[in-house]
């Protein structure tokens, strides 16, 4: 029987060899992506968005849910990408809500509207299992491609963000659930 296995620098007799390879990369000799890909996309992306100063999370009311947001790109401005939400819970796979995203110009900021805590509230309580405590919720944003670039194609994902998110009146409606 036959045993497939990596070989180099040496492993298979080879003389001379270079002897210092460990396949410790980004990629496995197959070229299938190594766990570390994500991360080094995650701490390479161009766009970065983060929580307004002294907010430990986004709350859902009348107004627009706003996130700063700071362009990486040395020489390009945001205007090529599409930014996306979705709203989830760790009681349900599937979104409870979704939408576009836009920039607010000059105020460096992402503005999530037409966002209702009614409906959003509403989408939460049909998810819930019985017998499952309060879930938590995140707002997912997602920036992508607009058109066809040399290097990917329209719709590629450049950047991913998750925040937490409270909902008011969320303890309200899972409490009739809880035994």
């Amino acid at each position: 029987s036959k045993t497939e296995y990596w070989a180099y620098g040496g492993d298979y007799g080879d003389h001379p060899n270079d002897k210092n390879f460990c396949i410790n990369g980004l990629f496995f000799p197959d070229r299938t992506p190594h766990p570390a890909v994500a991360e080094f996309k995650r701490l390479q992306q161009p766009v970065h968005l983060s929580l307004p100063e002294g907010t430990a999370a986004l709350t859902v009311g009348a107004a627009a849910l706003t996130l700063g947001v700071e362009n990486r790109y040395t020489f390009l401005s945001l205007d090529h990408l599409h930014f996306k939400y979705e709203i989830v819970s760790d009681a349900s796979p599937d979104a409870l809500a979704s939408g576009t995203c836009e920039i607010v110009e000059g105020d460096a900021t992402l503005a999530v509207r037409g966002l209702k805590a009614d409906a959003l509230l509403a989408a939460v309580a049909a998810s819930i299992a019985p017998r499952r405590p309060s879930p938590r919720l995140f707002l997912n944003v997602a920036s992508s491609l607009r058109d066809d670039e040399p290097w990917a194609g329209r719709g590629h994902v450049v950047s991913q963000h998750q925040f937490p998110l409270t909902l008011p009146g969320l303890g309200a409606v899972t409490a009739r659930h809880s035994f």
